[in-house]
């Protein structure tokens, strides 16, 4: 199991996703919450398991790991020793918005 981490960026979108989810439709905020969890059980056991993002250089190995019941996904940035959520993203939103965060 790797070590996984967030950014700062992808922390803050994780709470206002929570906070958006919560106050459009009350109680769904902790599906969200639950969701999220599961899917960063997955990240952290199984960082290759998930769609490699393309137009990135070969040594930038990123993944996308969709939510089932939202529209998001956690972009996990995985490296030999760790994996990093760069972005908690919308799937509506501009598709590489948080591209700059790479490192």
């Amino acid at each position: 199991m790797k070590p996984l981490r967030f950014l700062r960026e992808a922390r803050v979108e994780y709470v206002e996703a929570l906070e958006h989810i919560e106050a459009a439709r009350p109680g769904h905020g902790k599906k969200f919450e639950v969701e999220v969890a599961t899917v960063l059980e997955q990240a952290a056991a199984f960082p290759g398991s998930a769609r490699r993002l393309p137009g990135f250089p070969p040594t930038v190995n990123l993944r996308a790991f969709q939510l089932n019941k939202f529209r998001y996904a956690l972009i996990v940035h995985v490296e030999e020793d760790e994996a990093t959520v760069i972005a908690v993203a919308h799937q509506l939103r501009n598709p590489d918005y948080w591209s700059d965060r790479i490192g």
